[in-house]
């Protein structure tokens, strides 16, 4: 596909205007020659047709959009407040209508969460504040993006490795306890 694009050079303060040129942009071979990196918590984009032309322009200025991520590992546990008990915190209890308040440590309502929000052990609010958007990477049954909204505190690390426990907010056990949970947050 060709398009027609004017070039525009700045250069000790006097603007000069090249010729029309023809400029090929193929999209399957610009997406092939495109970088993905996974797994070493980078990730290249580079703009597609439209922000490469923009007003008849030729942006000769871009770079790849490069986005860094922290990586972790947790073990999976859920949890679901309207079944009370240890799933309801002994504050949100409401003894006149036996059922859990729709709060949660952040202040938000966990109804409007369920298979959107986690909770964490308190120790790791420091790296994951309320509001913190992760992205589960595996397993598959939970890959996606939720947000940390409450706190957990018995997702104390365990095992070998000593990886804390996350608490997905749902209406359902998903995984086996215990599962690990590979996620990763953006820088």
């Amino acid at each position: 596909m060709f398009k027609k694009a004017e070039i525009v050079v700045e250069e000790d303060n006097t603007q000069l205007i090249a010729d029309l040129v023809q400029i090929e942009l193929d999209k399957q071979s610009f997406e092939e020659n495109s970088i993905k990196v996974g797994g070493i918590g980078m990730e290249m984009f580079y703009p597609d047709d439209e922000e490469i032309i923009n007003n008849g322009k030729l942006d000769t200025d871009l770079e790849p959009e490069i986005i860094e991520y922290e990586n972790y590992v947790f073990l999976y546990s859920y949890y679901n407040p309207a079944l009370g008990g240890v799933n309801c915190h002994e504050d949100n209890w409401d003894v006149n209508y036996e059922m859990c308040k729709n709060t949660t440590a952040s202040g938000k309502g966990w109804k409007e969460y369920i298979k959107k929000g986690v909770a964490i052990h308190p120790d790791l609010l420091n790296d994951l504040p309320f509001g913190t958007i992760i992205e589960v990477t595996d397993p598959i049954e939970l890959v996606g993006e939720y947000e940390v909204i409450d706190l957990c505190m018995g997702c104390l690390p365990r095992g070998i490795d000593q990886y804390y426990y996350i608490d997905f907010l749902d209406r359902i056990q998903v995984l086996a306890w215990s599962e690990e949970v590979k996620i990763k947050v953006k820088k």
